[in-house]
């Protein structure tokens, strides 16, 4: 027996997960609305958490955008920070 074939026996590999791909289709608004899409994040739980969005009218043009790092949180309450900061930036700009 070499020590190629003794050593491969010891090795034990693991093929790589394959990714799932899901696509993600964005939908307009109704015509005259503007839409906010949100989304956050947080490492832990508690942990470092962020949030951000962008708001576009129904053609798909770009109005503005938001982004906000939380400090230590949970996924929860970035969810809702994120809603949060989007209705004052909404407000703010009218």
């Amino acid at each position: 027996m070499s020590f190629c074939f003794i050593f491969m026996e010891l090795v034990r590999t693991h093929s790589p997960k394959v990714p799932r791909i899901i696509e993600v289709l964005w939908h307009p608004p109704m015509l005259g609305w503007v839409k906010c899409n949100t989304d956050d994040a947080a490492h832990g739980s508690p942990g470092p958490s962020a949030c951000g969005g962008l708001f576009r009218i129904c053609h798909g043009m770009y109005l503005g955008s938001f982004a906000e790092f939380l400090g230590n949180s949970n996924a929860f309450v970035a969810e809702i920070s994120s809603v949060m900061c989007a209705i004052e930036a909404a407000f703010d700009r009218g």
